[in-house]
Protein backbone atom coordinates (compact mmCIF):
# COMPACT_ATOMS: atom_id res chain seq x y z
CA UNK A 1 0.00 0.00 0.00
CA UNK A 2 1.52 3.05 -1.19
CA UNK A 3 0.42 4.88 2.34
CA UNK A 4 2.64 2.83 4.16
CA UNK A 5 5.62 4.11 2.32
CA UNK A 6 8.03 5.99 4.23
CA UNK A 7 8.79 8.83 2.17
CA UNK A 8 12.05 10.40 3.22
CA UNK A 9 13.86 6.71 3.29
CA UNK A 10 15.23 7.20 -0.25
CA UNK A 11 17.08 10.27 0.72
CA UNK A 12 18.83 8.75 3.54
CA UNK A 13 18.90 5.13 2.87
CA UNK A 14 19.04 5.27 -1.10
CA UNK A 15 16.04 2.79 -0.79
CA UNK A 16 12.03 2.59 0.06
CA UNK A 17 10.97 1.76 3.13
CA UNK A 18 7.53 0.52 4.14
CA UNK A 19 6.07 1.50 7.74
CA UNK A 20 5.02 -1.91 9.96
CA UNK A 21 2.38 -1.58 12.43
CA UNK A 22 2.13 -3.41 15.69
CA UNK A 23 -0.45 -3.74 18.50
CA UNK A 24 0.63 -3.44 21.50
CA UNK A 25 -0.56 -6.42 23.26
CA UNK A 26 0.68 -6.56 26.51
CA UNK A 27 -2.33 -8.69 27.91
CA UNK A 28 -3.11 -8.74 32.07
CA UNK A 29 -4.83 -11.40 33.61
CA UNK A 30 -6.55 -10.87 37.62
CA UNK A 31 -6.96 -14.38 39.22
CA UNK A 32 -9.79 -13.88 42.31
CA UNK A 33 -8.71 -16.55 44.68
CA UNK A 34 -11.57 -17.33 46.85
CA UNK A 35 -10.02 -18.41 50.72
CA UNK A 36 -13.64 -17.64 52.46
CA UNK A 37 -13.21 -20.66 55.31
CA UNK A 38 -17.32 -20.58 54.86
CA UNK A 39 -16.19 -22.14 51.49
CA UNK A 40 -13.92 -24.80 52.35
CA UNK A 41 -14.80 -28.25 51.93
CA UNK A 42 -12.09 -31.08 52.44
CA UNK A 43 -8.57 -30.90 54.48
CA UNK A 44 -5.16 -30.66 53.54
CA UNK A 45 -4.51 -31.47 50.13
CA UNK A 46 -7.77 -32.35 49.36
CA UNK A 47 -9.96 -29.60 49.81
CA UNK A 48 -11.19 -27.75 47.22
CA UNK A 49 -9.13 -24.38 48.50
CA UNK A 50 -6.15 -26.09 47.70
CA UNK A 51 -7.60 -27.15 43.97
CA UNK A 52 -8.06 -23.52 43.72
CA UNK A 53 -4.85 -22.81 44.77
CA UNK A 54 -3.15 -25.46 42.32
CA UNK A 55 -5.15 -23.98 39.61
CA UNK A 56 -3.92 -20.25 40.30
CA UNK A 57 -0.42 -21.44 40.76
CA UNK A 58 -0.89 -23.11 37.04
CA UNK A 59 -2.06 -19.88 35.60
CA UNK A 60 0.25 -17.69 37.19
CA UNK A 61 2.82 -19.80 35.37
CA UNK A 62 1.17 -20.18 31.66
CA UNK A 63 0.47 -16.27 31.99
CA UNK A 64 3.98 -15.31 32.91
CA UNK A 65 5.66 -17.43 30.66
CA UNK A 66 3.79 -15.64 27.76
CA UNK A 67 5.25 -12.53 29.26
CA UNK A 68 2.13 -11.43 29.74
CA UNK A 69 1.36 -9.45 33.41
CA UNK A 70 -0.44 -11.57 36.54
CA UNK A 71 -2.00 -9.81 39.16
CA UNK A 72 -3.94 -11.77 42.06
CA UNK A 73 -6.14 -10.98 44.46
CA UNK A 74 -7.74 -12.79 47.68
CA UNK A 75 -8.99 -12.23 51.50
CA UNK A 76 -7.15 -14.58 53.44
CA UNK A 77 -8.43 -12.43 56.66
CA UNK A 78 -6.76 -9.23 55.04
CA UNK A 79 -6.88 -8.27 51.28
CA UNK A 80 -3.97 -9.58 49.81
CA UNK A 81 -3.04 -8.14 46.20
CA UNK A 82 -0.46 -8.79 44.24
CA UNK A 83 -0.24 -6.19 41.82
CA UNK A 84 -0.08 -7.15 38.28
CA UNK A 85 3.25 -7.79 36.83
CA UNK A 86 4.79 -9.73 33.74
CA UNK A 87 8.41 -12.33 34.01
CA UNK A 88 9.77 -14.35 35.77
CA UNK A 89 9.92 -12.34 39.08
CA UNK A 90 6.12 -12.23 39.39
CA UNK A 91 5.88 -15.99 38.69
CA UNK A 92 8.42 -16.46 41.78
CA UNK A 93 6.29 -13.21 43.76
CA UNK A 94 2.84 -15.76 43.07
CA UNK A 95 4.33 -18.88 44.07
CA UNK A 96 5.13 -17.42 46.90
CA UNK A 97 2.41 -16.21 48.03
CA UNK A 98 -0.08 -18.67 46.84
CA UNK A 99 1.95 -21.68 49.40
CA UNK A 100 1.20 -19.24 52.12
CA UNK A 101 -2.29 -18.61 51.78
CA UNK A 102 -5.15 -20.14 54.40
CA UNK A 103 -8.99 -20.08 53.74
CA UNK A 104 -9.14 -17.86 56.68
CA UNK A 105 -11.45 -15.35 55.31
CA UNK A 106 -14.37 -13.53 55.80
CA UNK A 107 -15.42 -11.95 53.18
CA UNK A 108 -17.92 -13.52 50.73
CA UNK A 109 -15.79 -14.06 47.17
CA UNK A 110 -18.03 -12.11 44.99
CA UNK A 111 -18.34 -9.27 47.62
CA UNK A 112 -14.48 -9.74 47.17
CA UNK A 113 -14.36 -9.22 43.39
CA UNK A 114 -17.14 -6.58 43.39
CA UNK A 115 -14.71 -4.62 45.58
CA UNK A 116 -11.76 -5.31 43.61
CA UNK A 117 -12.69 -5.12 40.19
CA UNK A 118 -10.87 -1.35 40.57
CA UNK A 119 -7.90 -2.99 40.31
CA UNK A 120 -8.82 -4.56 36.90
CA UNK A 121 -7.05 -3.01 33.68
CA UNK A 122 -9.78 -2.52 30.70
CA UNK A 123 -9.52 -4.89 28.49
CA UNK A 124 -7.79 -7.26 30.31
CA UNK A 125 -8.27 -10.86 31.34
CA UNK A 126 -10.55 -11.84 34.53
CA UNK A 127 -10.26 -15.31 35.88
CA UNK A 128 -12.65 -16.45 38.79
CA UNK A 129 -12.19 -19.53 40.31
CA UNK A 130 -15.32 -20.57 42.20
CA UNK A 131 -14.98 -22.99 45.29
CA UNK A 132 -18.42 -23.71 45.08
CA UNK A 133 -21.07 -24.40 42.81
CA UNK A 134 -23.81 -22.20 44.71
CA UNK A 135 -23.48 -18.22 43.82
CA UNK A 136 -25.72 -15.36 44.69
CA UNK A 137 -27.36 -14.56 41.25
CA UNK A 138 -27.80 -11.05 42.17
CA UNK A 139 -24.37 -10.40 43.16
CA UNK A 140 -23.45 -12.34 40.52
CA UNK A 141 -24.86 -10.01 37.73
CA UNK A 142 -23.28 -7.09 39.50
CA UNK A 143 -19.87 -8.51 39.06
CA UNK A 144 -20.32 -8.90 35.30
CA UNK A 145 -22.01 -6.21 34.89
CA UNK A 146 -18.80 -4.76 35.99
CA UNK A 147 -16.73 -6.71 34.02
CA UNK A 148 -18.43 -5.96 30.39
CA UNK A 149 -18.35 -1.95 32.01
CA UNK A 150 -14.02 -2.92 31.59
CA UNK A 151 -14.49 -4.63 28.45
CA UNK A 152 -12.66 -7.88 30.46
CA UNK A 153 -12.56 -10.93 29.21
CA UNK A 154 -14.15 -13.34 31.58
CA UNK A 155 -12.59 -17.24 32.26
CA UNK A 156 -14.67 -18.51 35.49
CA UNK A 157 -13.46 -22.12 36.48
CA UNK A 158 -16.19 -23.44 39.12
CA UNK A 159 -15.25 -26.44 41.72
CA UNK A 160 -17.99 -28.94 42.49
CA UNK A 161 -17.55 -28.62 46.28
CA UNK A 162 -19.91 -31.44 46.72
CA UNK A 163 -17.07 -33.91 45.66
CA UNK A 164 -14.71 -32.97 48.31
CA UNK A 165 -15.21 -34.47 51.92
CA UNK A 166 -17.54 -32.16 53.80
CA UNK A 167 -16.01 -30.98 57.60
CA UNK A 168 -19.77 -31.08 58.92
CA UNK A 169 -22.20 -33.69 58.00
CA UNK A 170 -24.47 -31.18 56.53
CA UNK A 171 -23.56 -30.04 52.82
CA UNK A 172 -24.27 -30.30 49.41
CA UNK A 173 -24.79 -34.03 47.90
CA UNK A 174 -23.47 -34.79 44.68
CA UNK A 175 -26.60 -35.82 43.41
CA UNK A 176 -27.28 -32.15 43.35
CA UNK A 177 -24.64 -31.23 41.29
CA UNK A 178 -26.40 -31.25 37.86
CA UNK A 179 -28.67 -28.90 39.14
CA UNK A 180 -26.22 -26.93 40.60
CA UNK A 181 -23.95 -26.34 37.68
CA UNK A 182 -26.88 -25.23 35.40
CA UNK A 183 -27.77 -22.44 38.05
CA UNK A 184 -24.60 -21.56 37.88
CA UNK A 185 -24.08 -21.48 33.97
CA UNK A 186 -27.78 -19.39 33.88
CA UNK A 187 -25.94 -16.97 36.21
CA UNK A 188 -23.12 -16.20 34.44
Amino acid sequence: NIRRVHWPSPLRWGRMILKEFEQATNLEVTCFLDLNRASLRGVGRGSNVEQAVRIAASLAEHVTSRLCSFQLIADPGSPLVLPARPGKQQLLAALDTLARVKPSGRTPYLDLVSNAMRLVGEGSGVVLVFNTLDVDETAMFAVLAEVMRKRARIVPIALDDATFLPLETSGPRRSDSAARLDRLRAAM
